[in-house]
């Protein structure tokens, strides 16, 4: 399984407990969101479909049964008040893509590290993070 996590910092961690718990509540739904948008755009971004024809030097994946992008996933679990968010991909040769392999003349073609970061760049992890607080907090 290959699987990268995002997370806040000890310190991040210890200033979010003075917050109420509103803004606490607010935490897993914004990991989801920015979990999910990861997950769509490594699928939509990283990778060739179907054609056996592909460029070889691709910096895409390759997709031709369509097992690797059909396998990701992304997972969030809050547990003893810490927020673990994950974007997987549970499949033996994932990581072969991700991080090439020398050895076998395979190029590093990566698809899940890319996904993250251009989710936390394009959508702006902060506003995706103040958007749930403010739902949580809002008059009702």
């Amino acid at each position: 399984m290959l699987k990268f996590t995002i997370g806040l910092t000890d310190q991040s961690k210890r200033n979010i407990k003075k917050f109420p718990k509103q803004f606490q509540d607010a935490l897993q739904p914004a990991f989801e969101r920015i979990m999910l948008l990861a997950e769509a755009r490594s699928k939509e971004k990283y990778f060739l479909t179907g054609n056996r024809s592909s460029p070889v030097n691709s910096e895409k994946v390759t997709s031709r049964t369509g097992n690797l992008r059909r396998i990701i996933s992304s997972e969030v679990h809050d547990r003893y008040n810490k927020i673990y968010a994950a974007l997987t991909a549970d499949i033996e040769y994932a990581a072969t893509h991700e991080y090439g392999d020398p050895g076998r003349n395979i190029q590093e073609r990566p698809f899940l590290t890319p996904a993250i970061q251009d989710v936390i760049e394009d959508h702006n992890f902060e506003n995706i993070i103040n958007d749930e607080i403010n739902k949580k907090t809002q008059w009702r």
